[in-house]
């Protein structure tokens, strides 16, 4: 990759990352100083505790799960619990 090549693929990331900043509208800083994109996402805080930003597995959440890991579990269970519902009505008591 030659340093022209280089160049284009760091602005198209920091374009791409001011429209989400913009979109969000909470980050005014990153959108006055778009340097700052080059190296850090637009919706990363930069706290590696944070819930959203950080990685249970290594910042010692109480949860070891990720977020998608739990939204998963949580949409299993709800569809455990619809299935034996509907057994539960259909025994005689």
């Amino acid at each position: 990759m030659d340093r022209a090549e280089r160049r284009s693929r760091t602005r198209t990331f920091i374009d791409s990352q001011l429209r989400i900043a913009r979109r969000s509208g909470s980050q005014k800083t990153l959108v006055a100083q778009p340097g700052r994109l080059k190296k850090q996402h637009a919706m990363d805080c930069g706290q590696p505790q944070c819930a959203m930003c950080g990685n249970p597995r290594k910042a010692g959440h109480k949860n070891p799960e990720t977020m998608q890991e739990l939204r998963s579990l949580d949409r299993l269970t709800a569809g455990l619990n619809d299935v034996f519902a509907g057994e539960n009505d259909a025994v005689p008591a």
